[in-house]
């Protein structure tokens, strides 16, 4: 009938919202951790730049190594002494300066005479705080290579001797490092957090189904009748709406029925609303069998009835009447009493009788109305009929 409606993707929608913000937070969490994992392993690799200095070369240093820069002999030692047990620790570059940050030498000679470019840094190395950075110094093995390094500035005082050395790292083991402890925490997130979504998807499967349901359950109350379960008179005049859209299209006919029980107010007032509703859910249960592709059969109110036929004239109404009434003619048995009724039923046809749902239910009601008042049992509508009321 063109009724249903996709029910609401709230579940969906939460379970990909749910999904992101996971992800982001993931995704933030791991930066955080590995930005951590980074500044450990630098500080790890800066804090053994410190040892190295001060149990290598703190003894072995002048006072004059810093006063200005070494030349000569003085200057072929301490290149023995670097190269033979700093370089080989996992340093590329030693420097050493003075407090105002002249380098007075470096295993790259083109450093000597020149000055360290951090200020910054160098007080608050004569503050006596190691100090570390990251940064890029040329290759001497490639032509115009960049290796980046981490520089760590440790503070010498010592016997007179005061200065600070220098101790380039390539940074390449201080990543590895940093990657290998951030790794398996990774791992790690990445797993509870898809195990945690996984163990969430039976949950939002069960809440999308009962959402669906509840939905569907909604929207067939909103279009059924409590008491019979056929379509009410929303239902009803919608059928009515569609089946004249589509006859307009098809150049077709529609046929609207209503038909209420004679006497039935006597039959609610002798033997109780109840036996009432009994006799009415009996009643649909035997019509329910006219329901066709093209026959929709609804309960409109009380004892009244609707039917709407696509592509039908007067004369299938007609037989579709009789088929009614010969359908309610058998006695109910109510409460262990036989009761026998009859239904006045009126007919309206589009495009005839009216060209909208107003004007073919209020036909059809003047012509039901009609029958009922002149027992005719059945009547289409006529002019005629139009000056008759009620009862």
């Amino acid at each position: 009938m063109g009724l249903a409606e996709r029910p609401p993707r709230l579940v969906l929608r939460f379970a990909l919202l749910t999904a992101l913000c996971l992800g982001a937070g993931a995704a933030a969490i791991l930066l955080f951790t590995r930005h951590l994992h980074t500044v450990q392993a630098e500080k790890a690799a800066a804090q053994h730049a410190e040892v190295l200095v001060q149990t290598v070369l703190a003894d072995r240093l002048q006072a004059s190594d810093f006063a200005a820069p070494v030349r000569g002999e003085r200057r072929r030692e301490l290149e023995r002494l670097t190269r033979g047990n700093v370089l080989g620790s996992g340093a590329v570059l030693v420097t050493l300066s003075r407090f105002d940050r002249l380098v007075t030498y470096s295993t790259d000679p083109t450093m000597i005479g020149r000055r360290l470019a951090s200020e910054a840094r160098t007080k608050e190395v004569l503050a006596g705080t190691l100090t570390s950075d990251v940064t890029s110094i040329r290759e001497a093995h490639t032509q115009g290579g960049r290796l980046k390094v981490l520089r760590s500035y440790v503070p010498l005082r010592s016997g007179g001797r005061v200065g600070i050395v220098g101790l380039y790292k390539d940074y390449g083991p201080i990543e590895s490092a940093a990657r290998e402890a951030f790794l398996p925490v990774a791992g790690i997130l990445e797993l509870v957090l898809v195990v945690l979504y996984i163990l969430l998807i039976p949950l939002l499967a069960r809440v999308s189904r009962r959402l669906r349901n509840h939905v569907e359950r909604i929207r067939y109350q909103a279009l059924h009748d409590d008491l019979t379960d056929l379509p009410n008179r929303l239902h009803f005049r919608t059928s009515i709406s569609q089946s004249i859209q589509a006859a307009r299209r098809d150049g077709s006919r529609v046929a609207v029925l209503l038909f209420d029980l004679d006497r039935f107010k006597e039959i609610n007032d002798t033997l109780g609303h109840q036996s009432g509703d009994e006799l009415l859910k009996e009643l649909a249960t035997r019509l329910r069998a006219l329901t066709t592709e093209r026959v929709l059969l609804a309960r409109l109110g009380g004892d009244e009835f609707g039917i709407v036929v696509y592509g039908a004239g007067a004369s299938v109404a007609l037989d579709l009447a009789q088929h009614v009434r010969a359908v309610i003619e058998p006695p109910f048995l109510i409460q262990g009493i036989p009761l026998v009724i009859e239904a006045s039923i009126g007919i309206s046809i589009y495009p005839e009788h009216g060209d909208d749902v107003d004007a073919l239910l209020q036909k059809a009601d003047v012509a039901m109305y009609g029958a009922k008042d002149r027992r005719l049992g059945i009547a289409v509508y006529d002019s005629n009929l139009d000056t008759n009321t009620a009862d």
